[in-house]
């Protein structure tokens, strides 16, 4: 009964789930990934996020991504040394979507790295031979 009442409460008050807008919206740019991340959905059962992505600020049409209702997104293939903007909303069961998050704009680098917590680990990526170039001692 408890899905059948909320589906009739938010056919009665679709105003609770518009009610909160995404917060803490963040992103980090690599190479041809961005880390997006926000906070979770208090309250209201929504069912998924629906991410927004686009070259031009605030020229966002259908949804790019929807996904489950998790904290956070990695979207992948993109262009290096490329801008992008994101906006992220909720939705519940019925279809009902939250306002728009604010913008946030991230750009891809051209940098062949790892970040783990708080340390940059740079890892070359080797693209051609391997064969060593001279002669290598190891002490």
């Amino acid at each position: 009964m408890r899905n059948g009442l909320l589906y009739l409460i938010t056919l009665i008050f679709p105003v609770l789930l518009q009610a909160q807008t995404p917060t803490g919206v963040s992103a980090e740019g690599f190479r041809t990934t961005v880390f997006l991340q926000w906070d979770e959905y208090q309250g209201f059962d929504a069912v998924g996020v629906n991410i927004y992505r686009t070259q031009q600020s605030q020229n966002y049409g259908a949804p790019s991504r929807q996904v489950g209702n998790y904290p956070n997104y990695t979207d992948y293939n993109l262009q290096p040394n490329t801008i992008y903007y994101y906006k992220v909303s909720f939705f519940d069961g019925a279809g009902n979507e939250s306002p728009l998050s604010n913008e946030v704009l991230v750009s891809t680098n051209n940098l062949d790295y790892l970040k783990v917590a708080n340390l940059d680990l740079l890892i070359p990526i080797y693209l051609g031979s391997m064969t060593p170039t001279g002669p290598q001692e190891f002490m």
